[in-house]
């Protein structure tokens, strides 16, 4: 690496270094700072080793399980940014000192829009709103369009050659299944549990609220469900059916109609594509999957209670034609908002029902643009790649796992996200981080082609 690159670094790293630290101190995490430091410490100490690096591909999948275990009344800092910082700075430390020869990683069209949306939001929400950095939203902000631009600028440096990329994808994919299992799992537990006691009740205590869950099973469902109707092996094959129907299972619960419409599409998206894949070689799967969707929705238009009463208020409102109670005003006073500075937006603390609008909200309508591009751009760069291995004779299998059903995952659920954030937000101090890992993952899957 050269001089000017080691300096790069070692300022990266300092950054880091300082913006943990900070983040560490802040009063919000009181309960928690002594288990959090100690995390810091640990995930300092580990990636310090070599290659360890590797193993973000299974913690970052995961991490609204761990973060849940460490989570604050205000939700200070997740546990997932502490174990991100952490990696970063000390791959960045090892880059300034040397230790780590590989080049910089280079990076496609989609990662780099991607790290633009990051670096633009943030230089938007210093220029325009430096006066709110008296408030923790402002700095947590910060944090979190800091990870934006990094994460998805190192993830890609997992996949140096052809075994740490096949390991990256095992990994990374394996790790979304379980969580995608385990968060449907522990969402039906909860319901269960709680919910049956009566009352508007949503699970989702891991994402500190339905909504996060139900963005959660939007974006990682259709993931499962390529494994589930692809060529990979059967343990590939099993493992993504079981987690794309604990998803579908606790989906309802949460009573979002946007996430549930998400999940309709990409289900149709990724039949018509296993058809035209297969030739109609996989209608056994494909049957299988239609009747239990249709055994469920019978049930529940016979029964909206039995998902809870907030499914069922919901489902009456939208039969009766109330498809968006009280979003089209929300959106509308959104937009008025943005018209009003389109540059900057109005800062960290803005809402909107809508990733799109939220995002130009907050972050002005250049730095929302970039983000909704990198999604676009990852769609389109995996999809047509996925499209075309599909052609090949014979298909592009890593320990199991058919690289083309992957491709097919990763661009069916960046369409599931956008669709399901059309009608709520959720790319908040947790979700933004998994998208940059997701819309990196098209470097990664691509790379070695």
């Amino acid at each position: 690496m050269t001089r000017g690159g080691r300096i790069v670094a070692a300022f990266g790293a300092l950054l880091f270094i300082a913006v943990l630290a900070h983040a560490l101190a802040s009063g919000g995490i009181a309960e928690r700072r002594l288990y959090l430091v100690l995390l810091a410490a640990a995930s300092v100490a580990w990636f310090t080793r070599q290659n360890a690096l590797q193993s973000l591909a299974l913690l970052a999948p995961l991490g609204p399980i761990v973060d849940f275990f460490f989570l604050t009344p205000d939700r200070g800092i997740y546990a997932t940014e502490v174990i991100l910082l952490s990696a970063l700075a000390s791959w960045l430390t090892g880059k300034a000192y040397g230790r780590d020869k590989e080049p910089w990683p280079q990076l496609n069209l989609p990662v780099l829009l991607f790290c633009n949306f990051g670096a633009i939001g943030l230089l938007a929400l210093v220029a325009g709103h430096a006066d709110r950095f008296v408030v923790f939203d402002a700095y947590r902000m910060a944090r979190v369009l800091l990870l934006a631009t990094a994460v998805g600028f190192m993830f890609p440096a997992l996949a140096g050659d052809d075994s740490s990329r096949a390991q990256t994808m095992r990994w990374w994919t394996g790790a979304t299944l379980s969580a995608l299992a385990l968060l449907g799992l522990l969402g039906l537990l909860e319901y269960l549990l709680i919910g049956r006691g009566g009352g508007h009740f949503e699970p989702g205590s891991f994402y500190r609220g339905s909504v996060g869950l139900a963005v959660h099973a939007s974006f990682f469902g259709p993931v499962a469900l390529c494994m589930a109707l692809g060529s990979s092996s059967s343990r590939w094959r099993l493992g993504g059916i079981v987690s794309w129907l604990l998803m579908l299972l606790c989906l309802p619960l949460t009573a979002s109609r946007g996430a549930l419409g998400s999940v309709a599409v990409t289900l149709a998206l990724a039949i018509l594509v296993t058809i035209r894949r297969t030739g109609g070689k996989s209608w056994r799967g494909i049957a299988v999957i239609m009747l239990v969707i249709l055994a469920g929705a019978v049930l529940l238009m016979v029964n909206p209670e039995l998902a809870g009463e907030s499914f069922a208020y919901k489902y009456r409102a939208s039969v009766e034609g109330d498809f968006f109670s009280t979003r089209v005003d929300e959106w509308r006073e959104a937009w008025t908002v943005i018209n009003r500075n389109p540059l900057f937006g109005e800062g960290p603390e803005a809402w909107a029902p809508s990733v799109p609008l939220e995002l130009m909200r907050r972050h002005g309508i250049p730095a929302a643009l970039l983000a909704l591009a990198a999604i676009f751009a990852a769609v389109f760069s995996m999809g047509r790649r996925a499209w075309r291995w599909d052609q090949d004779e014979t298909p592009a299998m890593i320990g199991g796992l058919h690289v083309a059903s992957l491709a097919w995952g990763v661009t069916l659920g960046l369409v599931g996200l956008f669709l399901v954030g059309l009608a709520e937000t959720g790319l908040g101090a947790r979700t933004t981080p998994l998208l940059a890992v997701m819309i990196a993952m098209t470097s990664v899957v691509k790379r070695g082609d």
